[in-house]
């Protein structure tokens, strides 16, 4: 005899907990916790020859996960809330073993241990999918090179709506290395390029603009992905599908076309100043504490193998900092937005920066002392 609320069964698995809500954390994180389209709120639960796959999409991006089950019966295709079913895991002993069970009510019966819950779905064939066509081209990444990008790049990501074609990561073809790929990222007063990115290609691949949502979706995922693991990214004029340690994360790209950024990086500027970059987030962290200012001015006085750090604010202060720097040209004022100033310091790799400056109104630009690292950093000046 059936308990109130359940009914006869036409598919059932069974999974370790910890797995399904480590599973279902990644593929949730598309899902917006308000929709007018109540299937995209759910997340699709399907079962097939022995393999369990999780899928949710908002439209623009999609991600899915296949995982084993510990036992398994039938074949399942179900959608239920995709939030409701994340906190009842997060809920349950990590060590449980839970039996989902798909019932010909249209409900899904979950059982672990004395915990019984009933979920009512929606039909999976109503679920949106975003297929591939045939005409993509291949780019190959090893896992810690495109993640290492990434993370370094996602600070000049631009968050204006009115300017979305500068929201997310460029990425084209390096016209210096047939094999390799450079992305770029700015927001009109910060830019971020990295280039001789090694990749095996498929193909003619097309310039793709990665919209910042799924820069950040697969930040996430891919944090804790082996070094050596490979990453294939499927691309389109108007897709993209990222594949990697059993993920495949499809995206729009973003419909703009990326400004002409090169012009904007300096080759002219003749002064240099090699600056510690840990030393340096330090020193501005120390002075922008008395800034009440929306846009964080730091004043920066290079002189000779010194950098002073100061801020003068008429309602908090006045803070100042020196630091230890290798330059020998003249003396210099320069106005930098502080919040920018530590952001690219952060972003350069290894421990120690070049700056080249030309002159107070100028761009600055920061790059990194390993050889081949590949990154260009541009920071405007503000008036002082």
């Amino acid at each position: 005899m059936s308990r109130a609320g359940e009914s006869a069964p036409i598919a059932s698995i069974t999974v370790e907990a910890a797995q399904f809500t480590k599973a279902l954390a990644g593929v949730v994180s598309v899902v917006q916790r308000r929709n007018t389209i109540p299937i995209l709120s759910n997340v699709l639960i399907s079962q097939k020859s022995g393999t369990v796959h999780l899928m949710a999409t908002d439209l623009d991006r999609e991600v899915k996960l296949p995982l084993a089950p510990v036992e398994f019966d039938g074949e399942m295709n179900i959608t239920v809330d995709a939030q409701r079913l994340q906190s009842l895991f997060q809920n349950l002993d990590n060590g449980a073993q839970v039996k989902l069970v798909q019932g010909d009510n249209g409900r899904l019966n979950i059982t672990s241990g004395r915990n019984r819950y009933h979920l009512p779905s929606l039909p999976a064939a109503d679920m949106p999918q975003m297929p591939f066509g045939d005409d993509a081209s291949l780019l190959t990444f090893r896992a810690s090179d495109i993640r290492d990008v990434f993370s370094r790049m996602a600070v000049a990501q631009s968050s204006e709506d009115t300017r979305y074609y500068l929201c997310g990561l460029f990425m084209h073809m390096d016209a210096d290395d047939a094999s390799a790929v450079r992305f770029a990222a700015t927001n009109g007063h910060k830019l971020i390029r990295m280039s001789g990115v090694q990749a095996r290609r498929d193909g003619e691949i097309p310039d793709a603009i990665i919209p910042s949502a799924l820069v950040a979706v697969l930040s996430r995922l891919w944090a804790d992905v082996a070094d050596d693991i490979v990453v294939e990214v499927l691309v389109t004029a108007s897709k993209l599908r990222f594949s990697f340690a059993d993920w495949q994360v499809t995206g729009k790209v973003v419909d703009g076309r990326f400004p002409d950024y090169v012009r904007v990086i300096p080759t002219q500027n003749d002064q240099v100043v090699t600056v510690d970059c840990d030393h340096l987030i330090s020193a501005a962290k120390r002075v922008m504490v008395l800034n009440s200012k929306k846009t964080p001015t730091i004043r920066c006085d290079f002189e000779a193998d010194k950098l002073t750090l100061s801020v003068n604010d008429p309602s908090y202060g006045q803070a100042a900092a020196e630091l230890p720097i290798e330059y020998s040209g003249d003396p210099m004022e320069v106005g930098i937005n502080g919040q920018y100033l530590i952001e690219m310091a952060g972003a350069v790799p290894g421990a120690s920066a070049r700056l080249s400056l030309a002159n107070p109104r100028a761009p600055t630009l920061w790059e990194s002392l390993i050889d081949n690292a590949g990154f260009s950093g541009v920071v405007m000046p503000i008036g002082l």
